[in-house]
């Protein structure tokens, strides 16, 4: 009898120790609520087209380009179109969700790993909340955060769930895949957890494994189907640097946050040989090297080390659930003494700063002069801009975008190639966005800029210059023959820009 009170005792405190974890997480996402990063309105273009009757496209009407690396993500920003409900209500509040989901998924994977010791999957559950990475990444308006529920839930799912329920697990292995590439991979971690239960042999594995097989092929039938490629146009447009560039770029870039990611990585280290003689712990640890692994081939532009947060996820349950001895205690204590820490030190500025700096308000100039041309221009017009997400977003889906970037997401790149810039194009597009770095630059910040302004052969005129965010500013210029003479004053910053062809 005193057992089991114990026992239900337990089990509240731990439910109650999990919701107290979700407060702490959406306190720490909090401040970052109200910006989305600019790429997630290039998703948003994607499921705005579809939600149309166009597909999953860019522009309507032209041969289909996957500019995006998150299908299923997509597919539910689709739903929010279809419920009428604001893009950026359905985007944050879904990332803020899911995060929330993921402080959970994170605790029960550590107690399921640790079932003898109370207060494992509270702990796990307090360090990924109190963790300003998740918090900004769970809530820039991408999948991340919906990535990161899966992982972990496959993951919990394949350690847990009865026999015949395994293919919960490989069901939600196979939405992984579906999520990111990368998730194909990743969903593995399930499968090899399932091969670490005693109770599952190799044939028990199928439910797992086949889930994930099938979700694998079935996207990339569907991706052949519809884009004619085997992965997303984004791998050729973002992987085309050699590794040692790669490396160097984004060492750069990870500078500032670095001590971070080096204190994580060490003590992710020290957790698995406390857990060495656990199979499962190996598992979580070769899934967190294939996370790095896949990110190192990328650009790591975005603020919070998006692409690396789920290797922090593992590492964070390995390091977590193995405080079954003393030293795995001690290293679990060393990771709580230093999340606790954490939001008084560097580390919190520099993410704030960066996703700060990197992310857009809502109400920012360049939504507003979307939504204000929107209105005013004929359908099949064009607009030139060098940023594929928001103004490109806000034009309106009747609006062809000519995205202005060698290595633009929505253009093929045959065999890792430079975009056609100058080749696809219109002479005289409708809109001309000029891309700024300050509120009062002249002149031209990109050379593609230059290229296709001067090459404007009717009359244009330049309705100013609007935000979009740090370092982002837009000279507008709409084709004289429109009849757009202004764009709401209260949001034009200067006008700086070059003069307009007459």
């Amino acid at each position: 009898m005193a057992a089991a009170y114990r026992s239900v005792v337990s089990g509240w405190a731990r439910a109650a120790g999990l919701v107290a974890a979700v407060g702490v997480y959406v306190w720490r996402a909090w401040p970052s609520l109200w910006t989305t990063v600019d790429d997630a309105w290039i998703s948003a273009r994607y499921a705005a087209q579809a939600a149309a009757g166009n597909g999953l496209v860019y522009n309507a009407g032209e041969p289909p380009v996957e500019g995006t690396t998150n299908t299923l993500w997509t597919l539910w920003l689709v739903v929010g179109h279809r419920l009428d409900v604001a893009p950026e209500t359905w985007m944050v509040g879904s990332g803020l969700a899911f995060g929330a989901l993921t402080v959970v998924l994170a605790g029960l994977l550590a107690g399921a790993l640790a079932p003898g010791t109370p207060g494992v999957a509270v702990l796990a559950a307090a360090l990924v909340a109190l963790d300003v990475h998740h918090a900004v990444v769970s809530t820039n308006g991408l999948e991340s955060a919906m990535f990161h529920a899966a992982l972990l839930g496959s993951a919990w799912a394949a350690l847990v769930a009865p026999g015949r329920a395994l293919w919960v697990a490989g069901a939600l292995a196979g939405l992984l895949a579906t999520v990111r590439p990368e998730g194909a991979a990743l969903g593995l971690v399930a499968v090899g957890l399932a091969a670490t239960r005693e109770d599952v042999g190799p044939r028990g594995l199928l439910p797992v494994l086949g889930p994930l097989v099938a979700a694998v092929v079935a996207l990339t039938l569907w991706r052949l189907a519809t884009y004619g490629a085997l992965v997303p146009n984004t791998l050729a447009a973002k992987a085309y640097k050699p590794t040692g560039a790669l490396l160097w770029a984004n060492l750069a870039y990870l500078r500032p946050d670095g001590g971070f990611w080096g204190m994580a990585a060490l003590l992710g280290l020290l957790g698995l040989w406390a857990g060495r003689r656990d199979p499962r712990r190996w598992v979580l640890a070769v899934g967190a090297l294939a996370v790095v692994v896949v990110a190192s081939r990328v650009v790591l532009w975005m603020p919070g080390g998006r692409l690396l947060v789920p290797a922090l996820l593992l590492a964070t349950v390995g390091v977590v659930s193995g405080a079954t001895t003393r030293f795995g205690a001690l290293v679990a204590g060393l990771a709580l003494a230093g999340s606790l820490a954490a939001p008084f030190t560097s580390v919190e500025a520099t993410v704030r700063r960066l996703d700060r700096n990197h992310s857009v308000r809502i109400w920012n100039g360049a939504a507003v002069a979307g939504r204000f041309l929107s209105r005013r221009l004929p359908a099949g017009s064009w607009l030139a801009v060098r940023d594929a997400g928001v103004l490109a977003y806000f034009v309106g889906t009747e609006v062809r975008v000519a995205e202005l970037h060698e290595r633009a997401l929505t253009r093929p790149h045959p065999g890792g190639a430079a975009a056609d810039v100058l080749g696809y194009t219109p002479v005289a597009p409708e809109v001309v966005a000029l891309t700024q770095r300050t509120a009062e630059d002249p002149g031209f910040a990109y050379s593609l800029d230059r290229e296709i302004f001067e090459r404007l052969d009717v009359p244009y005129v330049y309705v100013g210059r609007v935000s979009q965010h740090y370092r982002r500013y837009y000279d507008l210029y709409v084709r004289a023959d429109l009849g757009v003479r202004w764009i709401p004053p209260e949001i034009v910053v200067s006008r700086a820009g070059p003069a307009p062809p007459r």
